[in-house]
């Protein structure tokens, strides 16, 4: 197995609540947390790589349930970020 392929692959999806547009984050064994933004017709989606990262695989992702439209994420790395 060549290593760049274990950093690849999602391990967190969670829906992100919204009105206007349906959207979801996911999190992965990159380490890295991305906003995706599903088109109208539901066949494809854009996402944008959210600045903050964990130090190792990222297993949970979910929203505060509040108005603040906070992300929590939590990984292998023992560190919950709140964004």
């Amino acid at each position: 197995m060549q290593p760049d392929r274990l950093l690849r692959g999602v391990s967190a999806v969670h829906p992100i609540p919204s009105d206007s547009e349906p959207r979801f984050i996911t999190g992965g064994y990159d380490r890295a947390i991305e906003l995706w933004t599903v088109d109208k017709s539901l066949r494809s989606a854009v996402s944008v790589s959210l600045t903050i990262h964990h130090h190792s695989t990222i297993y949970s992702l979910t929203t505060l349930k509040d108005t603040s439209q906070k992300v929590v994420s939590s990984g292998a790395d023992c560190i919950v970020n709140i964004w």
